[in-house]
């Protein structure tokens, strides 16, 4: 019997994953990369125009308007393409002892190519959400083997046997940084995902989270990266809407935008205090007060829970269906499910979605928003036409999950963010 090839491995992988079938794989539990406008025509650098000010030719008067004309105001942002790789390996042996069977064979690349997939997906949906530092977590405590994190919704954003880098900054200038990560790396070894957890959230694989051979320096309020993430993540909505207006000498792909902070990072507003409902209002207030029509709002399902039930109760809530964004010629079949209210505007729809740093609700114009990629993203298709190929060091084979993406907004102004209770 002729043995399998690494060329017939490469011909049953793109039978078991094709591009479309990762697609339909992606939309499922991400709400917000299911409904952005996606291109293909991400560049090595890309160039974003974003108005936020008219001509000033504008009087009474027609030789004051015609001695005051300005030209109107344009912001220019430019960002390079970021990168996400997923990879996973299948065992030699394995394949070499199912001795031909390919069904054994087809589980073993299906089983690979799935956590692949699985893996940039939730890596994908962390950093959509993120402010570009690529910080997943922040320490609140510290002892032993125990660690406990400051907000125990982004649990969600930890695996056991992933790698983690710690910084004394999130990676952004908001809080001190970009500085560098904390000499070492520690590999998760045990997750406590329970909301009454107290004693710990992560443990490490082996040692104490400070001992030398993990991270010694270790400490309380130090932010938690995926291995290689330190100020490397692509711009998330959180980037282009800070939690804070930027202040002079603020560089954002190039652009000052401390020029006209409302209109160039968002509009922020502090609804703490509030009901989950008059928090909504006044987010949709607050942005049509500044010529924003906001059309979805996105929470964590902590956050959109207590939203829904307030609205089920008032009997204010209104379901939703939207059918996610095509990519390329690919439409999808089945639909985002979601909540919604009457706002000033009409219906603004809301979606829970489990990266959303809690505590915060995106209130967003979906269309000034939209996802760039260079080619397929994200695709199992190599440079080379191989999608599996031998390791060097291990007897096994590697697929690769590889993303160029990038997110941009043409109106950030159009957007807001709240911080809620």
């Amino acid at each position: 019997m002729a043995a399998d090839t690494q060329t017939s491995f490469n011909a049953l992988l793109k039978q078991i994953w094709p591009q479309r079938q990762i697609y339909d794989m992606l939309n499922y539990g991400m709400p917000f990369f299911a409904l952005l406008r996606k291109d293909s025509n991400l560049a090595f650098k890309n160039n974003i125009a974003a108005g936020y000010g008219t001509t000033q030719g504008i009087s009474s008067s027609f030789a004051d308007a015609k001695a005051n004309k300005q030209p109107e105001s344009n912001a220019g942002f430019q960002f390079g393409a970021g990168q996400i790789y997923s990879f996973a390996s299948v065992d030699r042996q394995l394949i070499r002892l199912s001795r031909g069977d390919a069904r054994a064979i087809i589980g073993a690349l299906d089983r690979a190519a799935q956590q692949a997939i699985l893996g940039w997906k939730f890596e994908c949906a962390t950093q959509l959400w993120g402010n570009g530092g690529g910080a997943i977590g922040q320490v609140s405590s510290v002892s032993g083997v125990n660690l406990v994190l400051t907000n125990v919704d982004d649990v969600v954003k930890f695996d056991r046997n992933m790698t983690l880098q710690a910084a004394p900054d999130d990676g952004t200038s908001a809080t001190g940084g970009p500085t560098a990560v904390r000499p070492g790396s520690v590999i998760v070894g045990s997750i406590n995902r329970q909301l009454s957890a107290t004693t710990y959230h992560l443990k490490p694989s082996s040692g104490n989270w400070t001992d030398s051979g993990n991270i010694p320096g270790l400490a309380v309020n130090d932010y938690l990266f995926r291995g290689g993430n330190y100020n490397a993540a692509i711009n998330g909505v959180f980037s282009w809407i800070p939690a804070s207006d930027p202040t002079a000498g603020d560089n954002f792909g190039g652009q000052d935008r401390s020029l006209d902070p409302l209109r160039l990072s968002g509009i922020k507003i502090t609804a703490t205090g509030f009901t989950p409902r008059e928090a909504a209002m006044r987010i949709v207030r607050e942005a049509i007060r500044n010529s924003a029509s906001p059309t979805h709002l996105f929470e964590n399902p902590t956050n959109f829970g207590d939203l829904q039930l307030e609205l089920q109760q008032a009997g204010m809530q209104v379901v939703t269906k939207e059918a996610p964004a095509a990519i390329g010629t690919h439409v999808f079949g089945e639909p985002i499910d979601g909540i919604g209210f009457i706002g000033t505007r009409g219906i603004v729809k809301v979606y829970a979605d489990d990266r959303v740093p809690s505590g915060n609700v995106a209130a967003l114009q979906l269309d000034t928003w939209y996802l760039s990629g260079a080619g397929e993203f994200p695709s199992l298709v190599a440079e080379d036409g191989l999608t599996i190929m031998r390791e060097e060091w291990t007897d096994s084979f590697e697929l690769r999950v590889v993303g160029d993406l990038q997110l941009f907004c043409v109106a950030p102004g159009l957007n807001a963010r709240a911080t809620v209770s």
